[in-house]
């Protein structure tokens, strides 16, 4: 009979595969890549308020929308993930 543990690290191996080159674990990727992209929206916002990029504020909304619908996806399937894996150990 598989454990709830079982279930767990087979969860963890899955998304580990998508570990990304100097982190040890999938947590560790999605941190840094949420890290770098606000890192990124907070440079844009910078220089675009500081009138030293070409980008009107549409453009940038644009941008801003578009990551975070590519977050909120991240989410979905973290959450979906959780599910099962909830569904399967009960």
């Amino acid at each position: 009979m598989t454990t709830r543990n079982d279930l767990k690290n087979a969860v963890r191996e899955v998304l580990n595969e998508g570990t990304a080159p100097g982190q040890t674990h999938w947590s560790g990727t999605s941190k840094a890549t949420l890290g770098t992209v606000q890192t990124l929206v907070n440079i844009l916002k910078g220089e675009v308020i500081a009138g030293k990029l070409p980008v009107s504020s549409g453009e940038l909304k644009a941008i801003l929308d578009a990551q975070a619908k590519d977050l909120q996806t991240m989410r979905k399937e973290i959450d979906e993930l959780k599910s099962k894996l909830t569904a399967q150990s009960l």
